[in-house]
This record gives C-alpha cells, sequence and structure tokens, in this order.
C-alpha cells in the first residue's frame, strides 16, 4: 500500500474517533485561534475548549498543535479531512448567528 493511502486510513481513522465538537475546535486550532477566541465563537467557555483540545490531541495521538499542524501537511494527511470540519464550524456558526 503506497505511503499516502496508509495515512489517509490512520487519517480517517482518528477523525472518525472525533466528536462534532473536537472536530470544530479543531478546525479553529488549525486557523491559529486562541482558546479564548474558540470559546467565543463556539459559545461555550474557555476551559471547555480546553478539554476538548486535550482530548483531541490523544485521539489524534499528538502531543501539541505542532503535532497536528505536521500531521495535517503530511503528504496525504489531514487537509481534506479538516476543510469539511471547518466548513461545518462555519455553517453551523452562520446559523445560530440568524
Amino acid at each position: 500500500m503506497p505511503e499516502t493511502e496508509e495515512t489517509d486510513i490512520h487519517c480517517d481513522a482518528r477523525m472518525a474517533h472525533l466528536t462534532r465538537r473536537e472536530q470544530e475546535v479543531m478546525a479553529y486550532l488549525l486557523r491559529g485561534a486562541a482558546n479564548k477566541v474558540i470559546a467565543a465563537e463556539l459559545g461555550i467557555s474557555q476551559r471547555t475548549v480546553e478539554s476538548h483540545r486535550a482530548r483531541l490531541f490523544r485521539k489524534m495521538r499528538v502531543r501539541n498543535i505542532v503535532g497536528l499542524v505536521s500531521m495535517m501537511y503530511a503528504p496525504g494527511g489531514l487537509r481534506h479531512c479538516v476543510a469539511e470540519a471547518s466548513a461545518d464550524a462555519y455553517r453551523k456558526k452562520r446559523s445560530r448567528s440568524t
């Protein structure tokens, strides 16, 4: 199996274990948003963001945001997974503001 296909399988398997909220938090993190900003955007507390962030790092098997970003930009990495989560977060935010 080529390396990119194997990476895609791992990416998809790890993403499948994330909750919708963890995917939303991940999308914001990958855009460089601070916990405080994420909390305000999603209408949750900063501590809740920290909890989601910790669980998402554990599930994605990374230690920090650098590991997550590295995973995203690896050949066949998270880019396609994150684009969908980011779009969902944006749509959800827009529906709340109307």
